[in-house]
């Protein structure tokens, strides 16, 4: 049974502090099975980004190539990764695409080099403190001046830590580990000035900040701006990170009825300004904004 999606594009507006949003497609995902996958993700590579979908059911996640006015995406590539991941996240590492997946029953990790035939991954867990990986509801890698890394958070405790890769090394090691208040959720990391900087939001107690990841990752991070006023943060169930091909960072909101949202980060981190808003494809599981050389776009399935 397809998957259903339609795409979005954003461009500038002709008035000031406003982007324009013009549905450009809507269609199906050939034999992405069943009707909700578990994840999806975007591979950047030039002008054709390479979508991936994967179901925790099934070893197999398919790739598609983008086309923003492909009315039916059809597999161009298949990765054999396993069956059981919670999610999946597309990262570089050495200039090369790759592929972080992430079980939270047994805190294991595996690391794809994106190229056929598939390598055998770098898996890696800790069952111990500090850093021990089980549990995690967020993971989030992030590249830093030395190289990539990833952020792992438990909502139901508070645990949180960041891993890094060695140069030189093929498993990340535990560089910092911390306890923060239970109930993080909806994190969305964007960069400044090369500076790595997320969004996350408290569902537990209503709270949403910015949080600055420090230069030392061994420092781990900072709140910038606290109990900023998010519309509807309670009922939004996907909030995604936007960087246009200029670098100026952006984030979307989605909810259940379709409703959604366009952002600019201000300069301070401690707020953003709101540049569209509109009606998209209802009850969405899926949000994946991506870039076509220069041009945005947002997919919703």
């Amino acid at each position: 049974m397809p998957q259903k999606f339609c795409t979005f594009s954003v461009s500038p507006a002709n008035q000031a502090n406003t982007m324009a949003v013009r549905q450009v497609v809507t269609g199906n995902i050939a034999n992405a099975l069943p009707a909700s996958p578990t994840a999806m993700t975007v591979v950047a590579s030039g002008n054709e980004p390479m979508l991936i979908v994967y179901d925790s059911s099934l070893d197999t996640a398919q790739g598609y190539t983008l086309d923003a006015g492909s009315t039916d995406l059809t597999a161009t590539a298949s990765f054999k990764i396993g069956t059981g991941w919670d999610t999946i996240e597309a990262f570089v590492n050495n200039n090369a695409p790759c592929l972080m997946c992430y079980r939270g029953s047994d805190g294991t990790f595996a690391f794809y080099k994106l190229a056929l035939p598939l390598a055998s991954p770098v898996t890696f867990s800790l069952t111990h403190n500090p850093g021990m990986t089980k549990g995690y509801t967020t993971v989030k890698p992030f590249l830093t001046p030395k190289g990539p890394a990833f952020l792992g958070y438990n909502q139901a405790n508070g645990s949180v830590a960041i891993y890094s890769f060695a140069p030189g090394q093929p498993n990340p090691n535990c560089v910092w580990a911390h306890q923060w208040a239970a109930g993080w959720t909806r994190f969305a990391f964007f960069q400044f000035g090369g500076e790595n900087f997320f969004f996350k939001t408290n569902v537990a107690k209503l709270n949403v900040n910015i949080d600055h990841v420090l230069d030392g990752l061994t420092a781990g991070t900072v709140e910038v701006g606290s109990h900023i006023a998010l519309d509807n943060a309670l009922e939004l169930t996907v909030v995604e990170p936007l960087t246009l091909a200029n670098g100026d960072p952006h984030f979307v909101t989605y909810m259940p009825d379709g409703t959604t949202t366009l952002n600019r980060f201000n300069g301070d981190c401690l707020g953003w300004s709101k540049l569209a808003a509109w009606n998209s494809l209802p009850n969405a599981t899926h949000v994946v904004p991506f870039l076509m050389g220069a041009d945005a776009f947002v997919l919703f399935a």
